[in-house]
């Protein structure tokens, strides 16, 4: 031990005295598999065709499980760059408004997914977001008198193999 320690002292006062120079060279950064040439641009609507000014939207790409957000800016426009060749699925929300996925017509159904080639550019890739619904009301007896101490639950109607559901 004594003799590594007069070693590492004779290379602590080589270097100090600049006798040796140790050159580095950056480490070259090895290239991003979800890199490429593709964009994606469009923008977040109210349901009357206003813009909807700083909203999330979110796209996934469905081969390379790639996720990227933005904020849309203030004329409801957003824009993904740099994209490569991939199925990706795009959504929007915002508090106080209905989350919706690029092409979903109606909540709980799936949105349409956007195939995107190398270098293709892909505008007027738009979402339009409705309000967030409320329903209120009062429940009365058949004399119009308040009623205590009831459920009340919103069901929603959907078909499934031509049969209603709720």
């Amino acid at each position: 031990t004594r003799d590594a320690a007069a070693m590492i002292a004779r290379i602590v006062g080589v270097l100090a005295a600049g006798a040796i120079t140790v050159h580095t060279q950056p480490a070259a950064r090895a290239p991003r598999p979800d890199a490429g040439t593709g964009s994606l641009r469009g923008r977040v609507l109210r349901a009357d065709g206003r813009p909807l000014p700083r909203a999330t939207v979110q796209l996934l790409g469905a081969e390379h499980h790639m996720v990227r957000s933005a904020n849309s800016d203030d004329s409801g426009r957003f824009s993904f760059d740099a994209l490569a060749r991939d199925e990706y699925t795009l959504s929007a929300r915002k508090p106080g408004f209905v989350q919706l996925e690029f092409g979903q017509r109606r909540p709980g159904e799936h949105g349409q997914p956007i195939a995107l080639a190398d270098g293709e550019t892909r505008d007027r890739i738009d979402i339009v977001l409705p309000r967030n619904g409320a329903i209120s009301g009062r429940v009365t007896d058949a004399n119009g008198d308040p009623v205590e101490g009831v459920t009340v639950r919103v069901l929603r109607s959907i078909y499934v193999a031509d049969r209603r559901l709720l």
